[in-house]
């Protein structure tokens, strides 16, 4: 909306200009504004998308869950959903899906006595071989080993 309203306000003040010179330093500025107006457009509707993906994948984590879902989700390609996602995050998709994962890991560790393979399973992970060696990849220590130095009760 303030996209067509700038563009609009231009279209009536250059019907005015009689300086050829003048329309050249008119344009120069008009091209100028829309350009940023229009780039910020973008870079808000990047973070709203990326947002809207983050918020899907932390409520649907434990699902076999591929970038092809989320970007069907937020509406864009997946192509174009990969890129805008790394660009916003610095992180691919499956390092964020993995991250989401492995803290709701900690969190069922340090709360409940689940088995370190009923955790891998509730948390999306099909195989609790894989879940226990990026969990300790990624924590430093092995999921065992973190629920035994969990301070919280269980």
């Amino acid at each position: 909306e303030r996209l067509n309203a700038l563009v609009g306000g231009y279209f009536k003040d250059i019907e005015h200009a009689k300086d050829a010179g003048l329309v050249e330093k008119w344009l120069s500025s008009a091209i100028g504004e829309i350009a940023a107006q229009v780039a910020r457009v973008y870079e808000k509707r990047s973070r709203s998308l990326v947002r809207n993906a983050m918020k899907y994948v932390e409520e649907h984590y434990r699902e076999d869950l591929g970038y092809k879902d989320v970007a069907k989700e937020v509406f864009v390609s997946p192509s174009y959903f990969l890129a805008l996602f790394k660009g916003e995050t610095g992180l691919t998709f499956v390092d964020y899906l993995t991250e989401v994962r492995i803290e709701r890991a900690k969190a069922l560790l340090a709360t409940t006595e689940k088995s370190i393979a009923e955790i891998a399973f509730e948390i999306g992970f099909n195989n609790s071989n894989y879940f226990s060696s990026t969990f300790k990849r990624l924590v430093g220590t092995t999921a065992k080993e973190y629920r035994g130095n969990s301070s919280a009760p269980r």
